[in-house]
Order: structure tokens, then C-alpha cells, then sequence
């Protein structure tokens, strides 16, 4: 009996992502220091006032923030030594964190703090963080408190998205738990960020479009809307991902009553994706461009590089390529794990590893006896290139000065959201070196336990040990 339980469990992508996303999770959670991951103060700050109901930014003295309670900024202070980020030497002190345990968040007592790089994301990004806060208020919960509970919420939120999207993919299982188990998607599920939210929207996203795109059957109008307000979500936690919602031409027309039926769907859905974010960006633009690293304000204009790229399309294409050729790898290495304050990378062994099991589970574990038309796989990869071009241009216009030779804000976690679908490429009928489910299942299992365990004592010995 609990040899066949365990073979029902190690047969399942989704058992396997749940169980070892969960424990390890929790233990990032715990281990990693307050705000010792990327933009953490600043996510939390931003939390705090979208939990607030304050869903846009407060602007003063050319900065954008907001007036926060004094506790709130007095922990983000002194949870950790303000020099700890980047600096490998310094180590945390818990004691740090426990003198905060009964500091009083007293909403009254306030004080503006600028955190221009999250002050204009949606508060779509925030939802989890939003219950969170607001629940442990009711209980008179102390700041650091607070923090732990949005962290807790943002984990939550992914595993149970990314849970859903393996279960309800008809192929791509095993890629999607591989994927979802990186040691970057993982740190960034596990600590307060934006980026729990937008992955697992997208990889659920995904997961829905591959479904309807398999199903005989016609998709109905309620789902329909259903999967549209889900792209818009997605397009308004982040618009450089927006893009992503072109995967929806991947359900062919064969799924309506008729072509025109069809059209006219696809209007409704692209209107329903996209409008809403159209009218966020629309809404912060004019603050935009406060929304950036101070020192380098001066020499970012939003327009001006949005007039660069239209006035100077092969220039700006020259620019991406020249970007991914001299980044490639340190995009691939953050994409699999540079933790942290991108101060904490892994051993080279686990980056090598990693990748290797990415493509043999893309190929080999991708071969149920389902064919994907050359169309499918065009617009896959279309969506994908629209994508990483968006995302790209999101990151060349927010934070590069106007005309830069390369796209130097651009990171390996960004392309999360994207990469199921590049794996779609390599979807074939033909490959079969292992085709025993409880074989792929124990050897995924196995692997991303050696993962987690590497993953957590590197971050033991970076954050605790001399």
C-alpha cells in the first residue's frame, strides 16, 4: 500500500513540485535575512500601501514613495547591517531581528521614504501581500511581523498558481516543475517580491492556453472571459510581460463556431488583456520618470528613449543583440541562481547541472504522444520573441540613458515567466531515452532535493557563518 502511494506520488509533477517546493520554501523563508533579497525594503514599503488602499505612489521633492508609519522604517533599518548587501563579510545577527518581535506599528507616527523602482508597480503584484498585512493587523502585529506574513503570502500565492498550472497542463508537466524549482524562481517565491505573482500568473496562463489549445471541445464563453481577465492581470503586474497574452492565437479556430466568432472573441480577449494595463502605464507615466535611481534621473528620459527605439529601429535592434551576446551567460547563471542581492551565486557545478536537466527533461519528458503543428510552434516562439522583446524594452527605457549601446539593467530571473514557452520548441514524438514516469519522477525528485539542500546551506554559510 505505501509502495503504491509512493508511486502514485513520485508519478506526478505537481506532488513532487508541492512537496519539496514547500519545505524548501519555508526554510528560505526563514533563513534568509529581512530584506536581504533584491529590492526587499522597497517591495515592502510598497506592500504596506497598497495594503493601505493607497494604490498610487505619493510624490514629493521629485521623488516617488510614500509617508509610511516611523516603525515601519526604523525596521527596515535595523533588521539587518545596512552594509550586509553586496558585501560578503558581513553576517547577520538575529538578534537584530528580535529586538523588533514587539516594536508596535503605531499607523499614526509617520514619516516619506522614496522607493522609486516599486512606488509604480500595480497593486495586481502586491495581492497576496495585501491580505497578509491587513490580516496580521488585525492581531496587532509588529512590522517584522508583517513582513514575515507577506513573505509567507507571496510563497503561498506560487505554489498554489505553478501547483494548479503542472496539474492542469496537458503536456509540459515535468518542465514546469523543473522550471518552478530553479533556485532563483524558488528565492524569489520565498521572500517579499513582485516576482512570486507575476510567475506564477504566467505559468498558469500558460498551462490554461495549452489546455484549451488541446481540448476537442468548443471553449465556452464564460472561460473564455475567464482566461481574459487572467492575461490582464498578468499585463498589468508587470507590462513588459504584457506580450504574453499573443500566446492566446495558440487555440486554434477550430475551438469556435465559426471564423467570425473567432475574431470577434479574440477582440474581446485582447481588449479585456490589454486595456487595463494600457490605462496603469498611462497613469504613471507622467510620474515615470522619478520612478528611477536618483544619480542617474538626469540622463533617463521615458520619451526619449521611446523616440530612440521608433526613430531608430535598427539601431535599437543592434542594441538587443548586442545585449544578449555579451550577457548571455550571466543571464543564464542568474536565471538558475544568483540569490540574494545577486550576491550570492551557486556552485558552478549546480548552474552546469542545472541546465543539462533543463534540456533533458525539455526533450525527453516532452514526448507524449501529442503531435504540435508548425503553426503552434510559430506562435509559441512568436510570443516568446515578443516577450523577451518587451521585457527588454521595459528594462531599456525604465533604467538605461537615452541611446545606450546595451541594455545593462536586465536580469536572468526576468525571463521566468517566458520560458515554458521556449520549451514548446523542443516538443517532439521521438525521443525516448526514459519513458518509466516513476524513473523521471524519482531522478526530478532526487535532483531538486540535492538542489535545495546546496541551495540552503550556501545561504547558511553566506548570511551565518564566518
Amino acid at each position: 500500500m505505501h509502495r503504491m502511494r509512493f508511486r502514485l506520488i513520485i508519478e506526478q509533477p505537481h506532488c513532487i513540485f508541492v512537496f519539496i517546493g514547500l519545505i524548501w520554501g519555508l526554510f528560505m523563508l526563514a533563513a534568509t535575512p529581512p530584506f536581504a533579497g533584491c529590492d526587499e525594503p522597497n517591495h515592502f514599503y510598497r506592500a504596506f500601501q497598497v495594503a493601505e488602499g493607497r494604490f498610487l505612489p505619493v510624490k514629493k521633492d521629485n521623488l516617488l514613495g510614500g509617508n509610511m508609519p516611523a516603525s515601519l522604517i526604523h525596521t527596515v533599518q535595523n533588521a539587518i547591517p545596512g552594509d550586509m548587501p553586496g558585501n560578503e563579510d558581513r553576517k547577520q545577527n538575529l538578534d537584530n531581528v528580535i529586538k523588533l518581535i514587539h516594536l508596535p506599528l503605531n499607523v499614526r507616527d509617520r514619516q516619506f521614504v522614496s522607493f522609486h523602482n516599486t512606488a509604480v508597480y500595480s497593486p495586481i503584484t502586491y495581492l497576496p501581500q495585501y491580505f497578509a498585512i491587513n490580516i496580521g493587523k488585525l492581531f496587532d502585529a509588529s512590522p517584522i511581523a508583517l513582513f514575515y506574513a507577506a513573505r509567507a503570502a507571496n510563497l503561498i500565492f506560487w505554489l498554489v498558481m505553478v501547483f494548479f498550472a503542472i496539474k492542469t497542463a496537458p503536456y509540459l508537466k515535468w518542465i514546469l516543475a523543473l522550471l518552478a524549482l530553479t533556485p532563483m524562481a524558488m528565492f524569489q517565491a520565498s521572500v517579499l517580491s513582485s516576482d512570486g505573482v507575476v510567475n506564477g500568473l504566467a505559468f498558469l496562463f500558460v498551462a490554461q492556453v495549452l489546455k484549451h489549445g488541446l481540448s476537442t471541445k468548443q471553449i465556452d464563453p464564460a472561460s473564455w472571459v475567464m482566461l481574459a481577465i487572467h492575461a490582464s492581470l498578468l499585463a498589468i503586474a508587470k507590462y513588459g510581460y504584457a506580450p504574453m497574452v499573443f500566446f492566446i492565437f495558440y487555440i486554434p479556430v477550430q475551438r469556435f463556431k465559426s471564423i467570425g466568432h473567432y475574431g470577434r472573441a479574440l477582440a474581446l480577449f485582447l481588449l479585456i488583456s490589454l486595456i487595463p494595463a494600457g490605462l496603469w502605464l498611462w497613469v504613471i507615466k507622467t510620474q515615470y520618470f522619478v520612478a528611477l535611481r536618483p544619480d542617474a534621473a538626469s540622463a533617463i528620459s521615458f520619451s526619449g528613449q521611446i523616440q530612440f527605439i521608433l526613430h531608430h529601429p535598427f539601431s535599437y535592434a543592434m542594441v538587443l543583440l548586442r545585449t544578449y551576446y555579451f550577457y548571455f551567460n550571466d543571464i543564464m547563471v542568474q536565471f538558475i541562481g544568483v540569490l540574494g542581492s545577486l550576491d550570492t551565486e551557486l556552485h558552478h557545478v549546480v548552474i552546469i547541472t542545472y541546465v543539462n536537466m533543463l534540456f533533458f527533461f525539455g526533450v525527453n519528458a516532452n514526448n507524449e504522444s501529442i503531435s504540435l503543428p508548425i503553426r503552434q510552434r510559430l506562435i509559441a516562439f512568436g510570443a516568446l520573441l515578443l516577450g523577451v522583446i518587451g521585457m527588454s524594452t521595459a528594462s531599456y527605457v525604465a533604467y538605461n540613458p537615452v541611446g545606450s549601446d546595451m541594455v545593462r539593467v536586465l536580469q536572468g530571473r526576468y525571463f521566468i515567466p517566458f520560458a515554458p514557452l521556449a520549451f514548446l520548441l523542443f516538443k517532439n514524438n521521438k525521443v525516448h531515452l526514459i519513458e518509466n514516469r516513476t524513473l523521471l519522477g524519482a531522478i526530478l525528485a532526487c535532483y531538486c532535493s540535492y538542489v535545495a539542500v546546496h541551495t540552503s546551506l550556501t545561504l547558511i554559510q553566506r548570511y551565518y557563518l564566518t
